[in-house]
């Protein structure tokens, strides 16, 4: 999905408020739009790279984590977490399991939120590099959501 695609689906979301009376979510969703202006041709993750370089400054200079890194652990999470990501239930066990494994450092958390992600290499804490995993499986589902929706009502 790009970036064109994300504001048409907006868009169309928009325009179901409206129609509903919601006028405040309506004009929340245009001022949401208004942020696009110019990314179009871009992928989400390239404009959510160029947000966070605007603004969230600090995000961009965490440098990564050093140490050893234990690589099987990584994969081992990186794995199962691709593999749940659309069972909403099994992917929460799995976070989970990863949120109270005492052996996943700071190091390892980046490593597999950017196994994961693709993307940055590090956040500034352990916490914002697996909140960074937890919000991608579920900006995913939502989008993959939102198109099914889109597709039942849509007649062709």
């Amino acid at each position: 999905m790009n970036v064109r695609e994300l504001r048409e689906t907006i868009g169309e979301i928009q325009e179901i408020c409206l129609a509903a009376g919601a006028g405040k979510t309506a004009a929340d969703l245009a001022q949401l739009s208004q942020l696009f202006d110019g990314h179009e041709q871009e992928s989400i993750d390239e404009f959510i790279e160029q947000l966070r370089a605007a603004y969230l400054p600090a995000l961009q200079r965490a440098s990564p984590a050093t140490g050893p890194i234990d690589a099987e652990l990584v994969s081992t999470y990186v794995e199962k977490l691709r593999a749940s990501e659309a069972d909403e239930g099994e992917f929460a066990k799995i976070f989970t399991d990863l949120l109270q494994d005492g052996r996943v450092s700071k190091a390892e958390a980046n490593a597999i939120q950017h196994g994961f992600i693709g993307g940055r290499e590090a956040w500034p804490t352990k916490k914002e590099a697996l909140k960074a995993i937890e919000k991608r499986a579920f900006r995913n589902r939502f989008q993959s959501e939102v198109l099914e929706d889109i597709k039942k009502v849509t007649p062709w």
